[in-house]
């Protein structure tokens, strides 16, 4: 029964938010997210502190060089937004992912250290089993060589929204803050 209740809650929630404004299918994307976590709680959720390294052609242009990135992700329904720094010289990157089985896959803009937009590329990643790495590949086009460049990228989750009581305080734009949420005792785990 709760599953065919949450199937009818998705399919009307669904046809609401896709004819209705952006600010409207955030707040309905939010309430589903929540609602399928009550129905369902043993759902992969991929809200958290992440660290991601990829690699990108130096200030040369001849050699590559590996980039490490500290990014805040929040999974709400079938969409994941997030907000990453980068290690080395605070690049900012804003994520617009969204979810289809274990595949992430979306874009993500680039901002420089002034805040002006210096790029903006494509991702596509596999979640692993345990939810705690994903694997996969990025694709952009790079001002400093004028080429299109790829990069293999590697995501691991240093943090989950639970585990962290700062990973809720970082507001990122255009993302709502969720609720804490009470943790399930480990039955079986």
């Amino acid at each position: 029964m709760q599953l065919l209740l949450g199937f009818l809650l998705g399919i009307v929630g669904g046809l609401i938010a896709n004819y209705s404004s952006s600010p409207f299918k955030r707040a309905v994307d939010s309430a589903l997210g929540r609602l399928f976590h009550l129905l369902n709680p043993d759902r992969f959720d991929l809200t958290g502190t992440w660290e991601q390294s990829f690699t990108e052609p130096a200030t040369d242009g001849n050699t590559w060089e590996e980039i490490k990135e500290t990014v805040v992700l929040r999974h709400l329904g079938g969409t994941v937004s997030g907000r990453g720094v980068t290690q080395d010289n605070g690049r900012i990157f804003l994520y617009d992912l969204r979810v289809q089985h274990n595949l992430v896959f979306g874009s993500y803009t680039k901002s420089g250290a002034k805040g002006n937009l210096t790029g903006n590329g494509v991702i596509q990643m596999i979640v692993s089993p345990d939810r705690l790495s994903m694997k996969g590949q990025a694709t952009w086009f790079d001002n400093d060589t004028e080429r299109i460049e790829s990069s293999e990228c590697v995501w691991s989750k240093t943090s989950s929204a639970v585990e962290s009581a700062a990973v809720r305080r970082i507001a990122v734009p255009g993302c709502p803050v969720p609720a804490p949420q009470r943790q399930r005792p480990n039955s079986d785990r």
